[in-house]
């Protein structure tokens, strides 16, 4: 009777040869897979929007002349891929795991560049421009293009100076500047990158009008002279 029970015993204990080797397997898989659940990705966020066929309608530009972009200038704190978070009024950091796709000053300078180029302003807009002397130029300068922790929703900051210089006159003609903010209570960065997407647009479209207005009165004046 104690012989039989001696025999048997090793198929019970956890040393035995029996049992050893499928144990180790079970803890490894276990462990690979709860690794595996805690692998946190990157991601990235780019501003975009649409232009919609009202944008783009097929007409003469106001003048002759050319738009020459300017490279676009950033205020440092923002001039990372990383997303800047503002916790409290003096206090930044930056997120981690969400970044940028292109740095802001690129990527908000394309944009502007985009639509001026389809709002038929002027004759061309670029910011290489080598075989004639610009009349106009567009600078930009970028204040804020942040996060904002709230107490219960996160905000999208983006605060932009924009100026066109005629340099017959030496001086600014047109300059459209804002400061703008948009709440979210989910706090999903694709929501912030999507706000400051549509503020840009807005603003955008705003400065074109008032370019359009300038243009306009400019080319009246010229007309009322002749």
């Amino acid at each position: 009777m104690i012989n039989w029970i001696d025999k048997q015993r090793p198929c019970f204990t956890w040393s035995g040869k029996k049992m050893k080797t499928p144990v180790i397997l079970i803890i490894t898989f276990l462990f690979i897979a709860n690794c595996s659940k805690n692998v946190i990705t990157q991601k990235y966020y780019v501003l975009d929007f649409t232009i919609q066929a009202s944008d783009t309608v097929q007409v003469a530009p106001l003048t002759k002349d050319v738009l020459e972009v300017l490279p676009v200038q950033i205020t440092e704190t923002y001039a990372r891929h990383r997303i800047a978070v503002r916790k409290r009024s003096h206090e930044i950091t930056f997120y981690n795991y969400h970044q940028w796709a292109e740095s802001p000053d690129q990527n908000i300078g394309r944009l502007v560049q985009k639509q001026l180029d389809n709002a038929h302003l002027f004759a061309r807009v670029s910011d290489r421009i080598w075989n004639v002397a610009p009349r106009y130029q567009l600078n930009t300068f970028i204040t804020h293009v942040e996060a904002v922790e709230g107490d219960d929703s996160l905000f999208a900051h983006l605060s932009i100076d924009l100026e066109i210089i005629d340099r017959t006159l030496n001086r600014v003609v047109v300059s459209h500047s804002f400061d703008r903010q948009i709440g979210y209570e989910d706090w999903d960065l694709n929501f912030l990158a999507q706000g400051m997407s549509v503020m840009l647009k807005e603003e955008t479209n705003a400065f074109i009008d008032e370019i359009h207005l300038y243009l306009t009165s400019l080319s009246q004046t010229a007309d009322s002279s002749l």
